[in-house]
């Protein structure tokens, strides 16, 4: 469906991380120079940090060209209302959805599923259909599969971390990938004004459960002190896991309309993705988020639980 096409509809989640945007731009971009009209849709913007990627200038939070297409690719998506507001638009076209994804607890929702959980990242995936189709991957291709798999494994650190991601990651160099250059890009780039308020935000650490769970903070009020925006906070809560003892790190973001930003990672003891589906979250085993909706105090409260609950034996609704 996909190397007969001559107008794509690619779709990704909202909140696009490493993976979704990478996996998504590359396979964009390939399409794109082969002549194929090529849109990439998401209902949020493209972090800052990915906007460098060969194919990221195709993204849009427009729908207009999801008719006109002769295929719909959802790429790193579990379930369908993880597209968004237009996700009934798309599932209209099921027929037509090719559907690209590697979470564990994923539900097919397309005509066509490539679907593997044993997958590292969505980018392996799309990867190997690339093979299949015969299209070469070309070095600015390369930076967006390498950008998917290196965050979606915490770059190489996760437990799904894999032969087969290394290996494709290897193939990668051998085509020309700078793993430097994209490394810089996403982890050495950050803004004056994250500093600034990771610096408050370190300050709000706390240990519970003997020291197994650690939590971290960030308010509205850090927020506007600071100058800093949301995408500023994207991983400080491995400053949470990567603490001695913790088995689960806990970010919690203050958002406006009584919400809570949720993110959960894990050393691989607690599968977190189950403790944020609980709320309506997703995600992996060892990384995962949530929106909670509550005060700041009642969703520390709700982690703290819950992550009891999951150390003692199993997580309760």
């Amino acid at each position: 469906m996909i190397g007969g096409a001559r107008r794509l509809f690619l779709v990704t989640h909202v909140n696009p991380d490493g993976d979704a945007v990478g996996s998504t731009a590359a396979l964009a971009h390939l399409a794109s120079g082969r002549g194929v009209e090529a849109v990439c849709y998401c209902p949020d913007a493209v972090p800052a940090a990915f906007r460098f990627l060969a194919g990221a200038e195709l993204f849009t939070r427009d729908t207009g060209a999801l008719d006109d297409s002769d295929a719909v690719v959802v790429i790193d998506c579990s379930d369908p209302w993880r597209l968004g507001p237009e996700n009934n638009r798309i599932l209209a076209r099921r027929e037509r959805v090719v559907l690209i994804d590697h979470h564990t607890d994923v539900a097919p929702f397309g005509g066509v599923n490539i679907v593997d959980p044993t997958a590292a990242a969505s980018g392996v995936l799309v990867y190997e259909l690339l093979g299949r189709l015969g299209w070469p991957v070309d070095v600015p291709a390369a930076e967006g599969l390498y950008a998917a798999i290196d965050t979606d494994t915490g770059s190489f650190r996760y437990p799904n971390t894999d032969a087969r991601c290394l290996r494709i990651t290897a193939e990668l160099i051998e085509r020309g990938l700078k793993t430097d250059r994209v490394a810089h890009r996403i982890y050495e780039s950050h803004r004056f004004e994250r500093h600034i308020l990771l610096g408050l935000a370190l300050k709000t650490l706390e240990r519970e459960l003997d020291g197994r769970l650690v939590l971290v903070s960030v308010t509205l009020e850090m927020l506007s002190q600071t100058g800093a925006d949301v995408e500023d906070t994207d991983d400080i809560v491995d400053y949470a896991r990567g603490i001695e003892g913790v088995e689960v790190g806990a970010f919690l973001r203050e958002d406006p309309g009584g919400l809570v930003k949720l993110s959960l990672r894990s050393k691989g003891g607690v599968a977190v993705n189950e403790l944020a589906r609980l709320i309506g979250g997703g995600g992996h085993p060892c990384a995962a988020g949530a929106r909670f909706e509550g005060t700041l105090a009642e969703a520390r409260r709700w982690v703290i639980e819950t992550v009891r609950s999951a150390l003692d034996g199993g997580p309760e609704g």
